[in-house]
C-alpha cells in the first residue's frame, strides 16, 4: 500500500532528520553570524523538514559552490529532498505502469520507466547546457535572462535528477526478470567496479 510505503520512509528518516536539524539550529545560534548565515541555515532547515531543501537552497544560495553555500551547514539536505521527491512520485509511476502491464503485457512497465528515464536525462542535458530557446513559453525567457539559473535548476531539480534513480530501478527490474549466465554476470560485476 502507498500509505504504508510513505509511512515507513517517514518513520525511518524524519526522526533522525529532525534531531540533526535541531542540533544544527542550536549550533548555528552559537557559531554563525545573525546577519545572513543563520537565516539561510534556518530557511534550509525548514525546507529540509518539508523535503524541499533543494528549492530553498536554489532560491537562497544559488550555486552549490558559492561561498554563501559553504557557510550553510545544511547544504547537504538538498539531495535528501530530491530523493524523497522522487520517491513520492515513483509509486504513482509504478501504479500507472502496472495498470498498463495488465492490459498490454509486462514489458510496458519497463517501457514506461525507460521513457521516464529518457525524459529526465534529456531535461538534464537541456538545462545543464542551456539548450532552452527563449521562445519556449514561461521558462524560456526566464532562463534566457538568467543563464546560470538553468544549470542550477539542472543540479537541484528532481526532474533532471530522476534518471539517476531510475537507472538503479531499471537495473533491479531487468535483473529480476533476466538472470545472465555466471560468466556474463561476473563480467558485468567487474565492469561495474571498474566504472565506479
Amino acid at each position: 500500500s502507498l500509505a504504508t510505503f510513505f509511512a515507513r520512509r517517514a518513520k525511518r528518516l524524519m526522526p533522525a532528520l529532525a534531531l540533526m536539524i535541531l542540533v544544527v539550529f542550536a549550533l548555528s545560534l552559537l557559531l554563525q553570524s545573525p546577519l545572513g548565515p543563520q537565516q539561510i541555515t534556518a530557511q534550509t532547515g525548514v525546507g529540509a523538514m518539508f523535503l524541499v531543501a533543494n528549492f530553498v537552497i536554489l532560491r537562497t544560495v544559488g550555486d552549490y559552490f558559492d561561498p554563501a553555500a559553504e557557510a550553510n551547514p545544511l547544504l547537504h539536505t538538498w539531495s535528501l529532498s530530491v530523493e524523497e521527491q522522487f520517491y513520492f512520485l515513483l509509486p504513482w509511476l509504478l501504479v500507472i505502469g502496472w495498470k498498463m502491464a495488465r492490459r498490454s503485457g509486462a514489458r510496458s512497465l519497463i517501457v514506461l520507466l525507460i521513457i521516464a528515464w529518457l525524459t529526465s536525462f534529456a531535461a538534464c542535458v537541456v538545462f545543464t547546457f542551456h539548450l532552452i530557446p527563449a521562445s519556449v513559453p514561461v521558462i524560456g525567457p526566464r532562463f534566457a535572462e538568467y543563464p546560470g539559473m538553468a544549470t542550477l535548476f539542472a543540479f537541484f531539480s528532481p526532474v533532471t535528477r530522476s534518471w539517476e534513480f531510475l537507472t538503479g530501478l531499471l537495473v533491479a527490474l531487468i535483473t529480476a526478470t533476466w538472470a545472465p549466465r555466471r560468466g556474463l554476470a561476473e563480467a558485468l560485476a567487474r565492469s561495474g567496479l571498474v566504472a565506479t
